[in-house]
């Protein structure tokens, strides 16, 4: 399995996830079949999205594509953000 793993903060909730929320059927149709999104405890203003994707290759070239990082700034991301692609190699019970 592959997924996708987005940090980042963000000066404005409402207007990052009006975003996020618009982005939906773009994620779609590069082959993401669904995630998850999380913010930090210490700080409700950095984000953690993960993406299940559709194969590696989907994957990179969402993580590598223009149109994220443009939405990124118009998602009111301040600073630096991350993002990975990961393999699943294990699954565990706890």
């Amino acid at each position: 399995m592959t997924y996708v793993l987005l940090r980042h903060e963000v000066a404005n909730y409402e207007e990052f996830k009006a975003i996020y929320d618009a982005d939906a059927p773009h994620r779609r149709r590069r082959g993401s079949k669904g995630g998850r999104l999380f913010r930090t405890v210490e700080d409700p203003k950095v984000l953690v999205m993960l993406f299940e994707w559709d194969g590696q290759d989907k994957a990179r070239s969402f993580a590598d594509g223009y149109e994220l990082h443009e939405a990124m700034k118009w998602a009111s991301v301040v600073g630096e953000w991350k993002i990975d692609v990961l393999e699943e190699i294990e699954e565990s019970d706890a």
